[in-house]
């Protein structure tokens, strides 16, 4: 029972540990993949600042003259929807010539024939979709009635994708005349590195903007990792950092329940060094167990984490993202397990080594080892810890974290913070409990009084069981308080951009500003001309790639809203009407950005040095010339109502599929969209509490073991079964109830540690929510998982025998 306790209690921690590295992987291993599919045989690539439609005719025109270039294969990439009746498939769609012959059929291409003339995709896509099937551009719906099914695109993205002739391309997804990338093939007798500086010379005299990477080099797009990977490593190292207490805990009871055992080995000849390397051995031997079943939860768990990864990885670039489990993934996640077991085992196994052997033998350790201790000091040193955290964070953040150093601080306050407080609750819910004295005549609170003396008998148990429930309950509070912080930042985002008008998308609102499914000309025209309707207010956002190679993103609006703290600087407004930049903090901080500094924003001749006036929590805004617009905002006439204008727009034919919503419609379907992707850090919340089942049952199962005489006593003295099943039970109650409590309560500097690690990992300030119904739902979750995890220790002791316990009295 100790083993299979021992390894479920480590596996839940490597397990989490599992599920993100997949994830990572996963993500990564789709990319690069579809990457190299699109590059074929080329070892080289040709981008501009802007990751969509960044190269004109003359970069194209002026690498095709350098020494060394065979063939330049230019390219379209689009991240896109199938629309079939009431169903949406996002794929990616690539415009392509006939110089791309490793994705083609060489049959589609006729000798002189420069592009495709059908469009063409996937058997695995193709077979799916009926007559009636569009894809969705940004000028409207393009109609798909033949589709070329090319066997080979079955290895593209999964099969999700569908190839257009370059020139049809470049009119359905708005690039005029230029392209995305431009892949080159070098000649045999040429080398790679020397095509590659000749073509930065050449490409460099056209203006500035141009880069030409490898086939290592990563593509330039959206990392979803970038999002997700901080809050998963926080609840991975909190799930391990459980899992290592135990271990600690089950080898100190282990320990504890063989003292006696300990000290005959040694008297018969046994060297420190043996009983260490015994128990150092049992726990690696646990280690690998709980690793093995940690791998295989991982796996499970890991399927819809990557889900969301996918979806949002989908909606940014067009990439699904399977699931892949590489085979280092599993030898880390055995090591770990291994050498955590290990690691968290050495003390405990230090303590049995130094077994006073005539202490043992002559009976007098378990009345010394009953004394109780005051563990006052250490809890006063873990809060001191934490709130030391808590002042590192907000110092690290008072100026906006603008400072490279800044970000390193906030950081290492924030797990500090949580590290220090935890374990705090856990050592001070011990402490009020050994606080607590009943008066003596209370007979009635017989069962009260003698859980209350086991309590105080055994800190570490105590501890065991307070921190065991301490830790769901912080980080559930924790993570609903920074989801309800989220909601609250966009809410207000969306209310100011909003405010007074309709909302029009042609995908969906979470999605606009990564689709190429953007308003054609013909359907802004149409909207501004409808009766009723003022004005129709335009929002772009371009994605683009900085001179370092770091992504970033740029905004422009025909009405720029505003509703973040500024950093540095100007009012927003004042900057705008002075021709400069409003930039985020952390592109600022990334980049090292100041105010006054200039940015070259654009490639070639459309390049332009743009002075940076302000520096605030979101996006920089400037315009990269002539942009559909990704977004709408429809301003009625004086005599119209926003309801009017509403159904006025839904019973148009506009070319395009229009949703349209009023400010209350597109807050609402914002907030949704993000928890949508953080729904699997809801599913780890309950994870964490079954953690904390297996804690507290574990720890009270093996305390039952040790407690046996102390059972067998009370048995003897009267106490039925049931008083003895209300005993275990009640510990378990108060023990978790203080872990929760006070877990509660030192979660809100917690929460303030995260919220202002918040200004430099995600770059938004969020306000200091302390979501109290949801700190009392996952406390009483988690009392109640602490309850049902006393119940087969509560029964295991009531199988004690008294006449057999006592027969040494």
């Amino acid at each position: 029972m100790r083993a299979v306790l021992a390894a479920i209690s480590l596996g839940g921690g490597v397990a989490i540990v599992v599920a993100v590295m997949i994830e990572t992987t996963s993500v990564r291993t789709a990319i690069d993949d579809v990457g190299y599919r699109i590059a074929g045989p080329t070892p080289l690539r040709i981008v501009g600042e802007a990751t969509l439609g960044g190269i004109g005719p003359a970069a194209i025109d002026t690498a095709r003259k350098v020494p060394g270039v065979s063939v330049l294969v230019p390219v379209i990439r689009a991240a896109t929807l199938v629309r079939d009746g009431d169903r949406e498939t996002t794929v990616l769609a690539l415009g392509i010539d006939c110089s791309a012959q490793w994705i083609i059929d060489p049959k589609v291409c006729q000798p002189g024939q420069k592009e495709p003339q059908i469009l063409a995709t996937s058997p695995t896509l193709g077979k799916t979709l009926g007559s009636s099937a569009t894809l969705a551009t940004d000028v409207g719906q393009l109609s798909m009635p033949r589709l070329q099914q090319v066997p080979q695109l079955d290895t593209v993205n999964n099969g999700r994708v569908v190839l257009l002739p370059l020139s049809a391309a470049k009119a359905q997804f708005a690039r005029f005349d230029w392209v995305d990338t431009v892949y080159v093939k070098v000649a045999n007798d040429s080398s790679a590195s020397e095509v590659q500086a000749r073509l930065v010379n050449a490409l460099g005299a056209l203006g500035p903007g141009f880069r030409v990477l490898t086939r290592n080099d990563p593509a330039a797009g959206f990392d979803v990792n970038t999002i997700l990977f901080p809050m998963l490593a926080i609840f991975a190292l909190i799930a391990v950092g459980v899992g290592v207490i135990l271990i600690a805990q089950l080898t100190r009871l282990s320990v504890e329940e063989r003292r006696r055992e300990i000290a005959i080995a040694a008297a018969l000849g046994a060297s420190p060094l043996a009983v260490l390397s015994g128990f150092l051995a049992e726990a690696a031997v646990l280690g690998a167990a709980g690793s093995v079943v940690g791998i295989l939860i991982g796996i499970v768990i890991a399927h819809p984490v990557v889900a969301s990864a996918s979806d949002l990885t989908q909606r940014f670039m067009g990439v699904n993202v399977p699931v892949v489990v590489e085979t280092g993934v599993v030898v880390v996640g055995l090591g770990t397990g291994v050498l955590l077991a290990v690691l968290a085992a050495i003390i405990p196994s230090l303590s049995a080594s130094n077994t006073a052997i005539a202490t043992e033998l002559s009976g007098r350790a378990a009345h010394e080892d009953s004394t109780s201790r005051s563990i006052w000091r250490k809890a006063a040193a873990l809060l001191a810890i934490g709130f030391a955290g808590v002042i590192v964070a907000r110092l690290a953040t008072i100026s906006g974290g603008l400072e490279p150093w800044q970000a390193g601080f906030a950081n290492g306050g924030v797990v500090v913070t949580i590290a220090g407080l935890l374990l705090a609750a856990a050592y001070l819910s011990a402490q009020v409990i050994a606080s607590i004295r009943l008066r003596p005549d209370r007979t009635h609170g017989a069962t009260l009084a003698i859980a209350l003396t086991g309590l105080r008998a055994d800190e570490s148990r105590t501890t065991a069981i307070a921190g065991a429930v301490a830790v769901p309950v912080v980080v559930a509070t924790l993570l609903s308080g920074f989801l309800v912080a989220i909601d609250r930042g966009v809410a207000n985002v969306a209310q100011a951009q909003a405010d007074g008008r309709l909302v029009a998308t042609t995908t969906r609102f979470t999605d606009w500003g990564s689709m190429d499914a953007r308003f054609s000309p013909d359907t802004v025209a149409k909207l501004s001309s409808l009766p009723g309707v003022d004005t129709v207010e335009r929002l772009a956002e371009i994605e683009m790639t900085l001179r370092n190679g770091s992504l970033a993103y740029v905004r422009a609006e025909d009405r720029p809203t505003f509703s973040f703290t500024v950093l540095a600087g100007q009012a927003p407004k004042v900057s705008i009407n002075a021709n400069e930049l409003v930039i985020g903090g952390i592109l600022a901080r990334e980049n090292d950005i100041h105010v006054g500094d200039a940015l070259i924003l654009g490639s070639g001749s459309r390049a332009r040095s743009v002075v940076v006036g302000t520096i605030v929590y979101p996006l920089a805004e400037q315009i990269f010339g002539p942009q559909p617009a990704n977004l709408l905002f429809v301003k009625p006439a004086a005599e119209s109502t926003l309801d009017q204008i509403a159904a006025e727009i839904r019973s148009s034919h506009l070319g395009q599929p229009v949703k349209v919503v009023d400010a209350a419609g597109y807050r609402a379907a914002v907030t949704s969209g993000e928890s949508r992707f953080l729904a699997p850090l809801n599913t780890l919340k309950y994870g964490l509490l079954a953690i904390a089942f297996i804690s507290v049952s574990s720890t009270l199962l093996l305390l039952g073991i040790r407690q046996r005489r102390e059972i067998a006593l009370i048995q003897a003295l009267g106490a039925t079964p049931a008083k003895v099943f209300a005993v275990t039970t009640i510990e378990a109650v108060i023990a978790s109830a203080a872990g929760a409590l006070l877990g509660g309560v030192l979660s809100v500097a917690i929460i303030d540690a995260v919220r202002r690690a918040a200004v430099v990992d995600v770059g938004s300030v969020t306000p200091l929510v302390f979501p109290l119904s949801e700190a009392i739902r996952y406390a009483v979750f988690a009392i109640l998982a602490a309850v049902f995890a006393a119940v087969i220790p509560a029964w295991k002791n009531n199988q004690a025998a008294p006449s057999t316990e006592l027969r040494d009295e």
